[in-house]
């Protein structure tokens, strides 16, 4: 009965060990699944923030293309302007003397 009783509790000091190693088992995973959590959320930070950097970066580049294209289109309109106003004053120019005779004779009924 001694050899049973020895036998048994063997058994009951191996399960005893055997749950001792699960929970420590148990313990590390759970750290584990700590530092994955922290570490994955980590790398989402970066990746966000990187996506937004680039975001910003893209969108300065376009306003500044952007910019460049708007100005160049803006001093080809004032070009245009100035000349459609070159030509509109040399017309008047050239016209006025004719007009000022007209209405001289109209006043003065010749």
């Amino acid at each position: 009965m001694s050899d049973k009783k020895i036998g048994v509790e063997k058994v009951i000091n191996s399960l005893s060990d055997f749950e001792s190693e699960l929970e420590e088992i148990k313990s590390k995973s759970e750290i584990r699944k700590t530092e994955l959590i922290n570490m994955a959320e980590t790398e989402v930070d970066k990746i966000q923030n990187d996506i937004i950097k680039k975001a910003i970066q893209t969108k300065d580049k376009n306003i500044s293309e952007n910019v460049k294209k708007n100005k160049v289109s803006a001093d080809e309109i004032i070009s245009k302007g100035k000349s459609n106003t070159e030509k509109l004053q040399k017309k008047i120019d050239s016209k006025f003397d004719s007009a000022v005779k007209d209405v001289i004779k109209k006043i003065l009924g010749v």
